[in-house]
């Protein structure tokens, strides 16, 4: 299981329409997130399904724990054969958090 930091991510709207939008016609709404590799500093744009939203309570910044799926580099098409399961904490006040994706 890999961990990223996320340095970079979606507003609290788009988290929202990902998350009750998505699906249909038009497939799943992705959302990029920037990050940084914990062992590397290596930064890239990673996409993400979401299709889960759970407030953390316990935390004072009033952050997300989220699940979904990362796309990899792919930004548009919903072929899933790459996808992979992932899930993390997420901060819209900040704009940062953790990620963990699974291999």
């Amino acid at each position: 299981m890999a961990r990223w930091t996320i340095i970079e991510g979606p507003s609290k709207f788009d988290l929202m329409t990902a998350l009750f939008v998505g699906g249909g016609y038009y497939g799943q709404l992705k959302l990029a997130f920037q990050l940084e590799g914990i062992e590397s500093k290596e930064r890239t744009k990673k996409y993400f399904v979401i299709n889960g939203l759970t407030r953390n309570s316990f935390d004072s910044k009033l952050s997300w724990l989220f699940t979904g799926y990362w796309t990899g580099e792919q930004q548009s098409g919903n072929e899933r054969r790459n996808w992979q399961n992932a899930h993390g904490e997420y901060s819209d006040k900040t704009r940062k958090g953790w990620v963990e994706i699974s291999h």
